[in-house]
């Protein structure tokens, strides 16, 4: 029996011919046996020029699928076997790096949540944005100190500006300010901002009532705030 010589992925594997209707033929589904994905066989392994299926007179492949023997060639098989292991490959590499993005993904989508919640809960809970600075009121020994403001103690207290009444202190008891000299530094040239517009708009009103003028002449800024070595 002869055989016909047939290079698969590299490697050369001799494959029986069977005598068909006297034609000595190589039947496909021997080759499958060694390359179950092979498509086609080809002469050359560059140029793959394909060898013919015998067929009949219309063309039609002969059953079962066969081609004819070619003692003195060596044919090659066509097979996506490698094609296959190299897109396994990539894929492989293609999840690699898309891990660390659906990570990543996952990260942005719970801060968006986060965010999300946040925005919800600022629209519905309300956080006073204006606030004033009082002395707090001591008993015993510890008592106001004009001369020196910052050896004060100051309380901090939220105003609330929503709801249907006037601008009203907030339902807390305030914070007191452990280290006066440090927040009036800090924000001091706010204040004196704050200071300055209450001043100009109270001169302004007393066009319109005399007495708020007298007030905003009376409003100062305190002398520390002015100093500038202060800052």
């Amino acid at each position: 029996m002869n055989h016909q010589s047939v290079c698969i992925n590299g490697k050369i594997i001799q494959v029986c011919t069977y005598s068909i209707n006297n034609v000595v033929c190589v039947r496909f589904q021997d080759i499958l046996r060694f390359a179950p994905n092979a498509t086609a066989l080809f002469f050359d392994e560059k140029e793959l020029k394909q060898v013919p299926f015998l067929a009949d007179r219309n063309g039609r492949n002969l059953s079962p699928l066969r081609i004819k023997f070619y003692s003195q060639r060596t044919l090659y098989c066509h097979s996506p076997t490698l094609i296959n292991e190299d897109l396994t490959i990539t894929l492989n590499d293609i999840r690699e790096v898309q891990q660390p993005i659906l990570r990543n993904i996952d990260k942005i989508i719970d801060n968006m949540e986060l965010i999300r919640r946040q925005m919800y809960e600022l629209a519905e809970c309300r956080i006073p944005c204006m606030f004033i600075i009082l002395p707090l009121k001591l008993k015993g020994t510890d008592r106001w100190k004009p001369f020196n403001w910052l050896r004060n103690i100051f309380c901090l207290y939220f105003l609330c500006e929503y709801g249907d009444n006037r601008i009203h202190f907030a339902l807390h008891d305030g914070y007191r300010i452990k280290q006066p000299k440090a927040f009036f530094m800090k924000y001091g040239q706010h204040l004196i901002t704050v200071i300055r517009i209450v001043q100009s708009a109270l001169v302004a009103g007393s066009f319109l009532i005399p007495a708020l003028g007298y007030i905003g002449q009376n409003i100062e800024i305190p002398e520390f705030l002015q100093d500038r070595e202060f800052w």
